[in-house]
């Protein structure tokens, strides 16, 4: 079982990265979200684009 990192009130941690195209984390954090994510930090991607 995998315990949950939590802020100093007890709530989960919980991140988010924004990039404006959809290739931008691979090449901009992504072994850091990578990371996050197996120490059980519930993270979110965002990519503001058009679709173009």
């Amino acid at each position: 079982m995998q315990h949950t990192p939590v802020d100093k009130f007890g709530n989960p941690l919980c991140a988010l990265t924004v990039h404006a195209h959809p290739d931008d984390e691979a090449s901009k954090g992504a072994p850091t979200f990578a990371r996050y994510a197996e120490m059980g930090v519930r993270t979110a991607l965002v990519c503001c684009t058009g679709g173009e």
